[in-house]
């Protein structure tokens, strides 16, 4: 089992897929807000962290705030990782 969570989106700008690898540690502390620096998309802000579960399945969310790593576009997003019960 993965010690990261896996979130994927689309910059709005340029439509390149992006995904995002956090570790759970840096989410399981409840922090509402937080930046966390990966190595190769950069500094992503993260805040609003929750999670919900119910007969499809369980998903974590938080919204991030990042710069694109392709065109250089600065956007803020929701981003799901769903898992199964």
């Amino acid at each position: 089992m993965s010690n990261n969570n896996l979130y994927q989106l689309n910059c709005p700008h340029c439509g390149k897929f992006i995904n995002i690898n956090v570790p759970k540690e840096n989410l399981d502390n409840n922090n509402t807000s937080m930046v966390w620096s990966d190595e190769n998309l950069g500094n992503i802000s993260i805040s609003n962290t929750y999670k919900n579960s119910g007969s499809f399945g369980a998903y974590e969310a938080m919204d991030v705030e990042m710069i694109c790593p392709y065109c250089s576009y600065t956007f803020k997003s929701t981003v799901h990782s769903n898992h199964s019960l």
